[in-house]
């Protein structure tokens, strides 16, 4: 893997039906890329609500405050518990191989290399952070990021999930979720670490320089072009839109290599 080429994709205001579509399709497209791994950081449009893929979505979002607020609601492929999305969290998406030869995205070695490269863009930033199994990374005793994946039935390739705070609406947060998770201070963001507003456009810098000297890759900005837009676009219209998934999750199996996607915020 060492001095890889990745391709490096930047998207912001993703909507809550075309950023897990995208996440998806890149990692399905993988094999036929010319690129060892994709990168994919990006941002939702507004708050979205995005709940875990095996997640019963009744009893986990306030879906009456969600349809008053106009907040819109989706579900990932990845596991794990509901997460709020919008422009102060940063999004990271990781297609890799799943072979001998790259085990990156192996069950039991999955979240080391790519943890490394959050750990280190935090770095970049002045914060010292660790990873604590099975799927968080800390500052200090508390999460500032969470972390899943899952594979696709009859796919070569992974895709690796992250979550990142840069910052974050609380009050927001407890009307949306039915199950917000602690307020006893557990959890974190970049900006309050470093005690000033830290933006999306900054935390990714340093997460893209953070990938590229952790993994030894060099990260090759390759926007979505117009075909693969539209591709990506059919598949959110044939299961990111419907209600069969959005509400019960249903569709083509995925394997989760870790059902919690233990986010901040939330769990």
């Amino acid at each position: 893997m060492k001095n890889s080429r990745w391709r490096y994709i930047e998207d912001d205001g993703s909507s809550a039906s075309f950023g897990p579509a995208a996440d998806e399709y890149i990692t399905r497209k993988l094999h036929l890329s010319p690129y060892s791994h994709i990168v994919r950081l990006y941002t939702y449009k507004g708050p979205s609500v995005i709940v875990g893929r095996n997640q019963d979505i009744e009893s986990e979002v306030n879906l009456t405050c969600c349809t008053k607020l106009g907040i819109d609601i989706n579900r990932r492929p990845t596991g794990g518990g509901a997460i709020v999305m919008g422009e102060g969290q940063l999004g990271i998406a990781i297609a890799g191989p799943v072979n001998d030869q790259s085990p990156l995205l192996a069950s039991k070695t999955v979240f080391g290399p790519f943890t490394k490269g959050i750990i280190v863009a935090l770095g970049l930033l002045g914060i010292k952070s660790e990873f604590r199994p099975k799927n968080d990374i800390h500052v200090k005793g508390r999460k500032i990021a969470g972390l899943a994946s899952c594979t696709f039935d009859g796919h070569p390739a992974g895709l690796y999930h992250a979550s990142i705070l840069a910052d974050m609406d609380t009050d927001l947060m407890l009307r949306l979720l039915k199950k917000p998770g602690r307020k006893d201070g557990s959890i974190t963001t970049v900006s309050s670490e470093l005690g000033r507003y830290v933006s999306t456009h900054e935390l990714r810098e340093c997460v893209k320089r953070g990938f590229e000297k952790a993994l030894n890759a060099e990260l090759i900005p390759a926007p979505l072009n117009k075909e693969e837009l539209a591709e990506i676009r059919e598949l959110e219209e044939r299961k990111y839109k419907s209600r069969d998934w959005v509400y019960h999750g249903k569709e083509h199996s995925t394997r989760d290599y870790h059902t919690q996607y233990a986010v901040p915020g939330i769990r």
